[in-house]
């Protein structure tokens, strides 16, 4: 049998063959090419969707309701003190601010700074309040002495970083002047506090001298009976009727009402006798016809009526009232005072002028005690090497406290919404616990008239389970056991100040 042979590859075919395979080779490497381009787009997409969907640390659970930034825009390359509203200073060096390689900047830096000083700005901030304990593996919630945000970028919008070798020193102004507070930054990547130094505190000597100034005007300005006494009330009259004995005979034997003129000046009389002499305005002066100022506000005991005072100099217009009752074993009385004028300089401008300027010194003592009831009491110092969210706090304790698991039940969402955070808050303790939405929260309570719980629903609405629904749970019965909970729609928050009027604070 004849056999037959076929040759697949003869030049022409050979070269045809030879450029198909070529053309295959090229086109299966751009598809390869295209494939992993393709993958690694997907995988990108993927990984993009994913960062996506982590939220950040720090957000409010509210829509456009959050604590606003004050705007400080300063020069990097010089020493610069910043003071916010509530009185708190940024201390910035020279050399405190770096771009991120290092370097010195050379254009203006805009500083963002904020305060959360009350649970309702915390809160509205949606910062985490419990401290991981690597160690035990447990969460400790903070009980916070004031808290801030400080960021910062040049004006072009380049980042700036914090020079270690130059941090930014904060005094952080608050009116909690309890001691056992430590400080501590917020890890943004984490969502973890990591401590950062033990608490500094100086009082605001501000405050202290304005109120010093305040109890000084308080004492000056009791003039209408309240710190100004006379001796001898007899005195009084004598003066004010310039010595008539006529007009003052009715008065004191015809039992004659006191002239209401007199009375006006609402001097009080100790009704008791000296002999003494003082000296007032380079004047020697009998001690009975002095208006004398109570320096201490000492109360007049009252068997010294009709008793024999002495006077003795200690300074200046300062005398020791010493009085006796006179008994083989006296009782003494002795106080301070100071003599401030004349019965008859007083009488030489009538009640009305003193009490005109009686008013007008209430009026600015009612002045100085807004001022001061805007004013810290101490100044808390924190040291920032890197810019975020700083923490002066110390963890929570109360022994009528127990731990309980809650099951959560909200109102019926017609678009599925559920809440993130559940917000314990107490105003008496200045506390807010967020915890995360499960549908079993481990939960510690406290028998607290102050505490009650929150959320936030859609459209900003806050539900609230009361502080008198939570009173209906106690460390007695309820420790370690499981309990439902219904939170009801309160009101809808457009501001923080809504918040604020809703907690109560």
């Amino acid at each position: 049998m004849k056999q037959l042979y076929f040759n697949p590859l003869n030049s022409t075919t050979m070269r045809t063959t030879k450029k198909s395979i070529l053309k295959g080779l090229a086109i299966a490497a751009v598809c390869f090419t295209l494939a992993c381009e393709n993958k690694k787009n997907n995988e990108e997409t993927v990984a993009l969707s994913k960062k996506e969907e982590v939220k950040p640390v720090v957000q409010s659970p509210f829509k456009n309701v959050d604590v606003t930034y004050e705007k400080f825009t300063v020069q990097a390359n010089s020493d610069v003190t910043l003071t916010s509203p509530s009185g708190s200073k940024i201390h910035i060096a020279s050399n405190s601010l770096k771009d991120t390689a290092g370097n010195s900047i050379n254009e203006p830096v805009e500083i963002s700074y904020r305060e959360f000083m009350n649970p309702s700005e915390i809160m509205a901030s949606g910062i985490p309040m419990m401290f991981t304990d690597q160690v035990a593996g447990i969460k400790k919630p903070f009980q916070s002495a004031g808290m801030f945000e400080i960021l910062a970028e040049t004006k072009s919008g380049k980042k700036v970083v914090v020079n270690n070798e130059s941090p930014i020193n904060v005094e952080l102004a608050t009116n909690i002047t309890d001691a056992g507070y430590s400080n501590f930054y917020l890890n943004t990547s984490t969502g973890e506090w990591v401590y950062s130094g033990e608490e500094t505190k100086k009082e605001n000597r501000l405050k202290v001298d304005i109120n010093n100034q305040l109890k000084k005007l308080k004492n000056v300005s009791g003039f209408l009976g309240k710190d100004f006494f006379v001796l001898d009330g007899a005195e009084l009259l004598d003066k004010y009727l310039n010595d008539d004995y006529d007009k003052i005979y009715k008065h004191k034997f015809d039992k004659k009402p006191l002239p209401n003129g007199l009375l006006k000046y609402g001097m009080k009389a100790m009704s008791v006798y000296s002999y003494d002499m003082v000296k007032l305005n380079r004047l020697d002066v009998p001690a009975s016809l002095v208006i004398w100022e109570n320096i201490n506000h000492t109360e007049f005991p009252k068997w010294i009526k009709e008793k024999v005072v002495t006077v003795k100099n200690i300074d200046g217009n300062n005398y020791e009232l010493t009085i006796s009752d006179g008994k083989k074993k006296p009782t003494i009385f002795k106080t301070k005072a100071k003599a401030v004028m004349t019965i008859k300089s007083m009488f030489k401008f009538e009640p009305e002028m003193w009490s005109k300027n009686y008013e007008e010194a209430l009026d600015e003592i009612k002045k100085q005690e807004d001022a001061v009831a805007t004013m810290n009491d101490v100044f808390r110092t924190l040291q920032v090497n890197a810019f975020g969210v700083y923490n002066c706090d110390r963890f929570y304790s109360n022994p009528e406290s127990f731990t309980v698991k809650v099951n959560c039940v909200m109102p019926e969402s017609k678009n599925g919404f559920v809440p993130e955070n559940i917000y314990y808050v107490s105003t008496k303790d200045r506390l807010t616990i967020n915890f995360k939405l499960t549908n079993e929260i481990l939960m510690t309570l406290c028998n607290d008239k102050t505490a009650a719980l929150y959320t936030v629903l859609e459209d900003n609405m806050l539900a609230v389970v009361s502080a008198e629904e939570l009173s209906k749970y106690n460390k007695q019965t309820h420790a370690n056991s499981s309990i439902k909970i219904n939170f009801k729609p309160k009101a809808k928050i457009n501001s923080v100040d809504d918040i604020k009027k809703q907690i109560g604070i």
